[in-house]
C-alpha cells in the first residue's frame, strides 16, 4: 500500500486555487500541499467582507471530513 500512496502524492496537484462567485462577491482559497509532512495549508485569498471567517473554515472542515 505505502508504493500506491507514494505514487498519490507524486501526481496529486502540490498548489490549487479554488475560486467561488456569489452575488455578494468572489471568495479565493489558496492551499498548499506538503507530502513530505503530510500537510495542507490553506489561506483565504480574497472574500467579501460581510463572509466571516469562520464560515469559509467550517465549509472546509466539513469537505475534509467528507474525505475520510
Amino acid at each position: 500500500m505505502q508504493v500506491v500512496d507514494n505514487q498519490i502524492k507524486n501526481i496529486l496537484p502540490r498548489q490549487a486555487t479554488a475560486i467561488t462567485s456569489a452575488p455578494i462577491g468572489e471568495i479565493v482559497l489558496r492551499f498548499n500541499f506538503d507530502p513530505g509532512q503530510a500537510t495542507v495549508v490553506y489561506t483565504i485569498e480574497k472574500k467579501p467582507f460581510i463572509v466571516p471567517d469562520n464560515q469559509i473554515w467550517d465549509g472546509v472542515q466539513d469537505s475534509t471530513n467528507g474525505c475520510s
